[in-house]
């Protein structure tokens, strides 16, 4: 199907202009995302609190330790998710064993913030009472 209209010499050098500008744009984009070295920030938002460690695992033994100090008698199960994704189980015999979870604070969202390390906390009876 042919076009019912012609081009107006007007718009056709006005798209001919656009077109040389997009492009020189197009190539300083490509000059500078050239010469541009990527790296991972230090913390993904704010200032980081937390040291970089070397392995995600290393967060996990961060929140492990911290619960420990508190709770010495927790005993832990570690479940890995994916390479930044852990579930924490936590065993304890607190009569509220969500204090474990409090104990925490802003760790395990800090830690995930700062560094994409997600650990889920599961605090769990040892003993579970029968029904």
């Amino acid at each position: 199907m042919d076009a019912d209209y012609t081009p107006d010499p007007v718009s056709a050098k006005r798209v001919e202009r656009a077109v040389a500008i997009a492009t020189r744009f197009l190539t300083e984009v490509e000059t500078i995302v050239a010469t541009i070295r990527v790296k991972e920030s230090e913390a993904i938002y704010g200032d980081a609190t937390l040291p970089r460690l070397a392995k995600p695992e290393d967060y996990v033994e961060l929140v492990r330790q911290r619960i420990l100090a508190t709770y010495p008698d927790t005993e832990f199960q570690i479940d890995k998710r994916s390479a930044k994704r852990f579930t924490l189980i936590a065993y304890t015999d607190l009569e509220d064993k969500w204090d474990i979870q409090d104990a925490m604070g802003d760790l395990r969202g800090d830690i995930h913030v700062q560094h994409g390390v997600w650990i889920v906390l599961s605090p769990r009876l040892r003993h579970p009472e029968d029904d």
